[in-house]
């Protein structure tokens, strides 16, 4: 199926629209590919991202068990394929347009250069920052556990209220953070080819370390039932359904962003048919696998280990904690060591797209010049640990692209587009932009909940969930009630 001949040409020259609008308008389409050779190996490859998984387990498997736990991974790669990744994605593979393009008519025209410009961009320096610190830390780790660095080198700096990272990691995050970012604006075609080999080490190790640990799986039991036996095990523990609805919100958040990128994924490929295959296998199917094998390898390490004389903490229960202490040693060293280098390709991806985004506002600066601006803002977040709370995080960008993503489901599905693309609105779409402002309130709920210690508002999950339909259902009813301003229409 050919995609569908939207509104061009006159648009691109319309002095209503901003300069970086008319220059998407402007720009050639992209070559399709099939989904074998774009969407599948681009989600796959998200998902085998150590950042993903490394921190599942403490809040679901810790507490549910492995059966909720599983089960709530698998949902979650369903809800974020129905919800976050379809629409965008055949929107564009209809319409041939990406994201900018398509955001200009559900945002306005000025709206979509905040929201899928800035926006994105400040999400891509958050996410340059947690690679940054991921590539630091488990590197730093690996060469621990290989013996070739003393322990007392990785620990941190206390000054007064705050708390740093000790002057090794310091020292490497900002080299890296610096080479990843030139790295990004000069070789990101280099990298990208290397992508799609990549994936395969993080794969055979995240498999070597599940069969390692394999046997001490039928030993493990959630924190919840070693603290209180009552409370149930691998059976009819009380607090499944709560590990359940977490796995959502920790896949969905995880996603949120790739999803509501998806419009440029979809604008490149051949068929709806590719769209739809791509996200089963690349978002569904990889997303339920990795995080299901993080989990085994969690649950396999923790049965492994002695019983404790006191209740362990649920912190402790991180992938990489897991590989440290049930595997150790050389192996376990060089596992960290993949993984911590393979968290460099994902930062020098985030610098050459920040760096672009920010240009594209404002060209007064070079694309290089904005990834250095966009480098020295990150380094704080990696220096001081920020970086590293990856809950929050995930939190974050669920609250902030689950509504985008709701808005823009809302305006490719109603009966008044049937998936075509009508053209920018001028100015601010009051429609878009007012659903997703009440789809952030919504998923920021447990974010705030927990900054002001109040423990129920932390359980209003999913939340990305939540934000999502808040929003797709505000902008349904206000474009309804004609809160759009007209779309610019051809000469």
């Amino acid at each position: 199926m050919e995609p569908r001949d939207e509104p061009a040409g006159p648009l691109s020259s319309s002095p209503a629209l901003p300069a970086s609008l008319r220059e998407a308008l402007n720009a050639p389409r992209v070559e399709r590919k099939d989904w074998q050779h774009g969407l599948a190996p681009h989600f796959i490859g998200l998902f085998l991202w150590v950042v993903f998984f490394d921190r599942l387990a403490p809040a679901t498997l810790a507490v549910g068990g492995l059966g909720w736990s599983a089960l709530g991974a698998l949902a979650g790669g369903l809800l974020s394929f129905l919800l976050l990744y379809q629409a965008p994605a055949l929107w564009g593979q209809r319409t041939g347009r990406g994201l900018e393009v398509l955001g200009s008519g559900t945002f306005g025209a000025s709206g979509s250069v905040w929201i899928t410009g800035v926006l994105i961009g400040l999400a891509e320096v958050v996410w340059f920052a947690v690679a940054t610190y991921y590539a630091t830390d488990l590197t730093l780790q690996g060469l621990v556990s290989c013996h070739l660095i003393e322990p007392r080198a990785l620990r941190p700096i206390l000054l007064g209220h705050w708390t740093f990272q000790g002057p090794l990691f310091l020292a490497t995050s900002l080299a890296w953070s610096f080479a990843a970012a030139l790295t990004g604006h000069y070789l990101i075609r280099i990298i990208s080819a290397l992508m799609n080999i990549y994936p395969i080490f993080p794969a055979l190790m995240l498999g070597t370390v599940v069969v390692l640990t394999l046997t001490g799986v039928s030993s493990f039991q959630p924190l919840a039932a070693v603290a209180a036996p009552a409370a149930g095990g691998w059976n009819g523990n009380r607090n499944g359904p709560h590990a359940f609805l977490m796995m959502i919100q920790l896949v969905m958040g995880f996603f949120a962003m790739a999803g509501v990128m998806s419009a440029d994924w979809g604008a490149a490929s051949r068929t709806p048919r590719d769209v739809t295959l791509g996200g089963l296998v690349g978002v569904v199917f990889s997303s339920t696998i990795v995080a299901t094998l993080a989990l085994l390898s969690v649950a396999g390490a923790a049965g492994r280990m002695p019983a404790p004389t006191v209740p362990p903490n649920a912190g402790d229960l991180t992938f990489h904690a897991s590989v440290s202490q049930a595997i150790g040693g050389t192996l376990g060293g060089v596992v960290l060591l993949i993984f911590g280098l393979g968290s460099l390709a994902p930062a020098t991806y985030s610098a050459y797209v920040f760096g672009r985004r920010f240009a594209a506002v404002r060209p007064r600066f070079s694309a290089l010049r904005w990834s250095l601006i966009g480098t020295v803002a990150a380094w704080p977040f990696v220096a001081t640990g920020a970086a590293g709370r990856i809950e929050t995080v995930f939190g974050l960008m669920g609250a902030v692209f689950a509504p985008i993503a709701g808005a823009l489901a809302a305006d490719a599905t109603r009966r008044a587009h049937s998936g075509t693309w009508r053209g920018p609105r001028p100015g601010t779409n009051m429609a878009g932009l007012l659903a997703w402002a009440l789809g952030l309130a919504v998923g920021l709920v447990p974010t705030i909940a927990a900054s002001w210690g109040f423990e129920p508002g932390t359980r209003f999950q999913p939340a990305s969930l939540f934000a999502f339909l808040t929003a797709y259902i505000a902008f349904k009813a206000l474009a309804a009630l004609g809160a759009e301003p007209p779309a610019v229409k051809p000469e």
